[in-house]
Order: C-alpha cells, then structure tokens, then sequence
C-alpha cells in the first residue's frame, strides 16, 4: 500500500477521533484551559521526551548485539530518524525507517533489524501488561464506570496474552524447533514457487533478528530499559498533572499512559492525531476531569511531543546527512532491500 494510501487511511481515522474528542466541546473552556498551564515546566517534558529516546537506542543495543555490536550514536540517532518519522508519516511507517537506517549505516539486513524492533515492540507490550496487573490490583474504580473497566480488562488482557504469545513463538523460531519452522514451510508452499522462496528468504533474514531472546543476560537488560522507558513515560504524565495543577492520584498516570498507549495503535494520519487525543481525553476524564480541560492537556502534551522528536529526529536526519525523500522512498517501499 502505497503513502498516499496510508495517509488518506488516517485521515479518515483521524476524522472519527477527532470528531469523538470534540463532541459537545465548549472551546472557550479548551482554550483557558491551555492558557492556564504553567508553562516554565514544559521543557522539563521535552528532556523526558529525548531520554527516552536515548534509553530506546541503548535497550536496541541489546537486540542487535547478536547481529553486530553497534555503536550507541548510530543507535539513537536511527531510534530518533525513526519517531521523527512516526510523526510526520502515516501508519507507523518510522519503525521500517529505523530498520532502513540501521541496515544502510552499519551494513546489516535490513529485514533482521526489523526482526529487532518487533521483539522490542514485544517487551513495550510486556511492560504494559505488568502495568495493567498493577491496576488491576490497586485502582478503584467508581461503580459508574465499572462496566467499561470490566471491557477494558478484556482488551487488556487478550494483548497480554497476544505478546506472551510472540514472545514464546519467537523463541522457538530462533531454536530452530523443527515442527515450528516446518509449519511456515507449509504456508509458503502454498504460493508460486518465486514468491514462496522470496518469502522463505525474508522469513530466514526475520529469524536471525531474534537472537536476543534466548540471551539470559541480555533480556534482563532489555527488561530493564524498557521498565525505565515506561517509567519515564509515567513521570512524565505526572508532570503534567503539575503543569495543569490537577490533583490527581499517582496512579491515574498509569491508567491514562495505558490508554494513550493503546490508542496510538489504531491507524491514524502522521502524529497519531486524532487517536491520541481521544485516548487522553478518555484516561483523564476516567477521573472526573471535564473533556474541555482533557483537551487542553492532551493538545498541549501533544505539541510538546510532536515538536520534541521531530527537531531530535531532523538534528540527527542532518548529521546523517539524509533527506526526506529518502525516508519518503522508504515508507513507499519498506525493506525492499535484504541488506
């Protein structure tokens, strides 16, 4: 599926969240909400913003270790290519510019750097599950809204359940397991023979991406990285309950970085527009708060973001001395190339 494609996909999305967000929205009261921020705080949200940028690149030290030790420079600034790319670019097309980057600077496949950022996106789903059994356990929830928690722990815990599951499924195709690497045979026999062999050559170039996952030493550290990834995310939502000068438990940030999370999965146009502001909207309106002052605070979260990772990504998309065509080209043709 070609951009244009992709980004008419979002904007269609987009067009339902937003139109969710903003319904029955009194304006005037969005408005005075975001001017009653506290402003001289914000530049603290940005650094939180880069560091977690920084410990993504030094956690994807540890995935592609088994591929090739890389230096932490080229880590981080493919990791800030790549989320400057989510933002301004459709359908999470940044996490295929990442690998490109990776790939073309170090000289590794392309497909196999990919392979690492999937089992990255496994651990990041992991995190969110022990946060989810945390709230299960300590969040109160008014009887109002009791029903929709019930929902929510479904969704919630069918996505544990999905990660656990890649997770066991990528073990056992990095030990080769026979009966395992013998169903995938099966199912690329099915299509012409070029093709089956051409998916073959990509299904094998996957697997060697995933030698993290059987290096005892080497999940500890991904596991910690990614719980102070998390971490950082959480602080970062309290420091916005400073910036607002709302009293809220400090538990209502997990809950509402779990709802952020979630809704930046559903297709949306480049920034996660639309989507991550309903799902804000949604996270803090949960604890009494009016949708109008919801609003204000996700449209101000999300500008300090927006503007965050796409200046970090541009610094480095320069220093790497690369255009946006070429991330363009990228997101038309994804990891066309095997290495």
């Amino acid at each position: 599926m070609k951009i244009k494609s992709k980004f008419w996909i979002g904007i269609a999305v987009c067009i339902l969240f937003l139109a969710y967000a903003l319904y029955s929205m009194d304006f005037r009261l969005v408005w005075e909400s975001m001017l009653g921020a506290n402003w001289i705080y914000l530049p603290l949200f940005v650094i939180l913003v880069i560091v977690q940028i920084y410990l993504r690149g030094l956690r994807w030290y540890y995935m592609l270790e088994p591929l090739k030790e890389i230096q932490t420079k080229s880590l981080v600034s493919a990791t800030a290519i790549g989320f400057m790319s989510n933002q301004i670019l459709p359908a999470r097309i940044g996490e295929f510019v990442r690998a490109y980057v990776i790939g073309h600077k170090e000289n590794i496949s392309k497909m196999s750097s990919f392979a690492t950022i999937v089992v990255e996106r496994v651990f990041d789903g992991l995190t969110l599950a022990a946060l989810l059994v945390y709230l299960l356990i300590f969040l109160e929830v008014p009887a109002h809204l009791q029903n929709l928690w019930d929902k929510a722990q479904v969704i919630g815990l069918s996505s544990a359940f999905f990660f656990g599951f890649l997770f066991v499924l990528f073990f056992l195709l990095d030990r080769e397991v026979s009966w395992v690497k013998g169903l995938f045979q099966k199912i690329f026999s099915i299509f012409p023979q070029s093709f089956g062999a051409k998916l073959e050559e990509l299904f094998n170039l996957f697997v060697a991406g995933l030698g993290v996952v059987e290096r005892g030493h080497h999940l500890f550290a991904v596991a910690i990285y990614s719980i102070a990834i998390w971490g950082l995310s959480i602080l970062g939502i309290l420091l916005f309950f400073s910036i607002f000068d709302l009293s809220l438990p400090v538990i209502a940030a997990g809950f509402i970085l779990l709802v952020q999370a979630f809704s930046v999965t559903i297709p949306s146009p480049p920034g996660f527009i639309g989507t991550f502001h309903a799902g804000t909207v949604i996270g803090f309106t949960f604890f009494g708060m009016s949708s109008e002052e919801a609003l204000g605070v996700a449209i101000v979260m999300h500008a300090c973001m927006f503007l965050s990772q796409v200046g970090f990504g541009m610094y480095f998309l320069l220093l790497e001395k690369m255009s946006l065509g070429e991330i363009r080209h990228v997101a038309d043709s994804p990891l066309t190339e095997s290495g």
